[in-house]
């Protein structure tokens, strides 16, 4: 009986850690800015496409965005500005 309490808990426990790391988060950084005077632009949505996970850029164009595996592009969007999407990646775009 003690083994098998023993083999249960180690499965549970087994399952509970693979769950963890499956459903481990990225987190996303980057800079929104101007194409033509290169400066930082404040407070620009950044939402991950297909889903309700977002972000605003802070006061020099920043942000960081924790992203689950859901999508693979970011949709940029700000009053004066036209909506733009990027893929995301490792390099700088």
């Amino acid at each position: 009986m003690r083994k098998t309490a023993t083999k249960l808990f180690l499965s549970s426990l087994f399952l509970s850690l693979f769950t963890i790391f499956a459903h481990a988060q990225t987190v996303v950084s980057g800079r929104v800015t101007d194409q033509k005077s290169g400066q930082g632009i404040p407070r620009v949505n950044v939402i991950l496409k297909g889903t309700n996970i977002g972000t605003q850029t802070g006061d020099d164009g920043s942000f960081n965005l924790k992203v689950n595996g859901k999508g693979n592009k970011l949709v940029f969007t700000s009053v004066g500005y036209e909506t733009a999407e990027a893929a995301i990646s490792a390099s700088p775009i």
